[in-house]
């Protein structure tokens, strides 16, 4: 069954965090710690796979239907800056983490349908400034974007085992604009595959460089056609504290309400409680409120088009495990 076709009828459950748990697990002064590094989890899916297979895994085990491949700070770029990797470098790693989560499935012999989303993070990412928070690209315009993004996005709707494409934590809106324009471009009848787009939020009525969220969705609605529209899963938002979710949903649902538009299919993922601030090493890390999520997850449940939930930064397979208890619960 397709993505699209197991959301018509269910909600999905996502996994939780890949960098932050592997932080948690690797000491800060093991070689293999990813603490602040440009490759952040890159590097030990560099070095070490197995360990993201095992984190894979854990979520797995508590009822996890999504894996999302640890290369959201691997673009081809990033990767040729940081581990001297060409292309080909790059594609083998890319492969390697798309293996990581097959080799999950595998193991941990799960009885549930997993599907496995193909993680492109941000231009930001590659600045490695924690840019992805602020939006701040120094003009970059769409069209350049679309070029940083494009052998990423062509191995993933080619790659085997890969069932849909995730654009994380987008910050700007001129990438969202050249998201879409790659999609566009790139697509063909006999290459293409499912999608989404999911957006870093200051607020509940913004993108964090200050686009209104109105703008972004009246935008997301004009592309809504042809095969940018069949492959489309939703949007929405991730890396956010989770106390921003329920305001973002109105907001997106209100936009496609004054258009007369059908509400879009939501996607959230948000911290459990995160300082992502590296340059005060006192602040950066975990801030967890279990009990909140629990709640919070219910409301989210709520708004019918909310269609797929998990966790970023923060969370865990406990967190993970408290949205499958509750999706599990209702009738679709």
């Amino acid at each position: 069954m397709s993505l699209s076709n197991h959301l018509a009828l269910k909600r999905l459950i996502q996994d939780g965090s890949m960098g932050t748990s592997l932080e948690a697990l690797v000491p800060d002064d093991h070689p293999l710690s990813v603490k602040g590094l440009p490759l952040w989890s890159t590097k030990v899916l560099l070095q070490e796979p197995s360990w993201v297979t095992n984190v894979h895994k854990t979520y797995l085990d508590v009822g996890a239907e999504m894996l999302i491949t640890a290369t959201y700070q691997a673009s081809s770029q990033t990767l040729s800056k940081f581990a001297g990797l060409d292309i080909e470098g790059a594609r083998k790693t890319w492969q390697t983490s798309v293996d990581c989560a097959l080799d999950a499935i595998s193991e941990s012999e799960c009885p549930q349908k997993v599907y496995i989303a193909g993680s492109i993070g941000p231009y930001g990412a590659f600045l490695a400034n924690g840019s992805e928070y602020s939006g701040e690209y120094n003009g970059l315009q769409a069209a350049a974007i679309a070029d940083y993004h494009r052998e990423h996005l062509k191995f993933f709707v080619q790659a085997k085992g890969v069932d849909c494409i995730a654009f994380e934590t987008i910050p700007n809106m001129d990438e969202v604009k050249g998201i879409f324009e790659l999609i566009r471009e790139v697509y063909t009848p006999e290459f293409q595959k499912e999608y989404f787009v999911v957006l870093s939020c200051k607020d509940e009525k913004h993108l964090v460089d200050g686009t209104p969220l109105e703008t972004v969705v009246e935008y997301i609605h004009s592309q809504l056609d042809g095969l940018v529209a069949s492959n489309f899963i939703g949007t929405g938002a991730n890396c956010i504290s989770f106390e921003l979710v329920p305001g973002i949903i109105q907001s997106i649902n209100n936009t496609s309400s004054r258009l007369g538009k059908e509400f879009l299919p939501l996607i959230v993922y948000p911290n459990l409680g995160f300082n992502n601030d590296m340059s005060d090493p006192a602040n950066y890390g975990f801030r967890t409120d279990t009990s909140a999520w629990g709640t919070g997850v219910e409301s989210w449940l709520s708004v019918p088009n909310v269609r797929i939930i998990g966790g970023c930064c923060s969370t865990g397979p406990a967190e993970v495990k408290t949205i499958a208890d509750l999706v599990n619960q209702l009738p679709n």
